[in-house]
């Protein structure tokens, strides 16, 4: 990694964190530190972010982290990986001209759905329905939300990105190429590199709409419902 990136994972406090079989990856790991401490600018250190088994907060920050369940336990293997925690990296800035966006990795859905409706009432933008999920990872797994009937996915209006490659190098979209740009939605963006930003394409809406949530369950009828639906879904209007 180059200098560029090092400082920027320092200036917002992105945690590095570190899960091994131990023993056999000791020296490994020494060299993988070793050559952040190599690389890094003196002036932002990224010592005090790094947790490793031989921290004494290192079980309490990785199981925080953790979505499943089984790795909690000491019997579970875990492989050598590094967590980037983006959760500063949450500023959202918006292009009224434009109806353009700039969404951190770190912000959540309920952040950004929250900034939308605080500078305009007639726009909004296709991405899911649980508020506390982040944006990056959401928009570069394809982002399934209650608006994609009309507008498609969150990745169908998402027109740019800034990412940091294996070089330390920031790319938008045209550094990066449409290749890549196209990889990165949909297809994992951890894949690639770490994604600090988005920019994203706000979509048009009335400024009142219109929610139900209709409940069934199979005795009920659930599954002919959705059987029923499947049948009729493409004839229905879009704003349905």
């Amino acid at each position: 990694m180059g200098a560029s990136c090092l400082h920027i994972v320092s200036v917002f406090s992105i945690f590095l964190v570190f899960s091994v079989p131990w023993a056999a990856s000791h020296s490994l790991t020494d060299n993988f530190l070793n050559c952040l401490s190599y690389r890094q600018n003196p002036s932002y250190p990224i010592n005090p972010t790094i947790y490793t088994p031989n921290d004494s907060s290192f079980s309490n920050v990785i199981n925080s982290y953790i979505r499943n369940r089984r790795f909690m336990t000491s019997t579970t293997p875990k492989p050598l990986f590094v967590l980037l925690d983006m959760f500063n990296l949450r500023c959202i800035t918006f292009d009224h001209e434009s109806e353009t966006a700039w969404v951190q990795a770190g912000a959540t859905l309920r952040e950004l759905y929250h900034g939308i409706a605080n500078n305009s009432k007639i726009l909004a933008f296709s991405a899911g329905v649980c508020p506390t999920i982040g944006t990056g990872g959401h928009f570069f797994g394809g982002g399934y939300g209650n608006l994609m009937r009309k507008y498609g996915l969150s990745v169908d209006n998402t027109i740019d990105a800034h990412l940091v490659d294996v070089n330390g190098r920031i790319l938008d979209r045209k550094s990066m190429g449409e290749d890549l740009f196209w990889a990165i939605r949909g297809g994992g963006g951890a894949s690639f590199g770490v994604i600090l930003q988005w920019r994203i394409k706000l979509v048009a809406v009335p400024e009142t709409v219109t929610y139900f949530k209709v409940g069934r369950t199979i005795k009920e009828g659930a599954t002919s419902i959705i059987h029923r639906w499947m049948h009729i879904a493409h004839n229905l209007p879009e704003d349905l």
